[in-house]
């Protein structure tokens, strides 16, 4: 028979149940990532020789490279650059006498 002795606590089983907490949905959040620019010749215009120049310093191109990414124009002088620097570009290439274009890239 059973004895009459102090009953044994039941055993409970440590189970540790961690349900993901997730957030209601809601509008979407807006990623502000970086716009890049490209500052496209348009057109050299009659100071074709001081476009090359500015070129020519802007790239780092030597001379031969410069004149020829003028002669191909429209083309990107400068890919992948900030609003302020490509604004910084324009105005000397404006200044040389090009039609210069700022496009996203």
């Amino acid at each position: 028979m059973l004895s009459s002795g102090p009953m044994a606590a039941p055993i409970k089983p440590k189970l540790s149940l961690k349900l993901p907490t997730t957030t209601p949905p809601g509008p979407p959040t807006v990623k502000t990532a970086a716009i890049v620019y490209d500052v496209v010749l348009v057109d050299a215009g009659a100071g074709k020789l001081n476009v090359v120049k500015v070129v020519k310093t802007l790239t780092g191109y030597g001379l031969k490279e410069s004149k020829d990414l003028v002669d191909a124009a429209p083309c990107a002088v400068k890919a992948g650059i900030s609003r302020e620097e490509a604004e910084a570009i324009k105005a000397q290439l404006v200044e040389a006498g090009a039609t210069v274009e700022i496009r996203p890239a």
